[in-house]
């Protein structure tokens, strides 16, 4: 009896799972997608911020902007 609920759940879920991972995949910005997007908020920073930001790392008391383009 078990083994023939595995056998229908799986073909069921499998989809989903794979519908749910394509969807956290496509919905994620990058940090380029972001400072092409708010070239402003990119400006301002310091030319250090601005090496980090576009490597994707922050550092210990940067801004919440800085910390959100990166």
């Amino acid at each position: 009896m078990i083994v023939s609920m595995k056998g229908r759940i799986l073909p069921k879920a499998l989809p989903l799972c794979l519908a749910t991972s394509a969807l956290i995949l496509t919905s994620c910005e990058t940090t380029q997608d972001r400072i092409s997007k708010h070239p402003e908020i990119y400006q301002r920073l310091s030319a250090s911020d601005q090496a980090l930001v576009s490597q994707g790392q922050i550092r210990a008391g940067m801004s919440q902007n800085a910390v959100w383009l990166a």
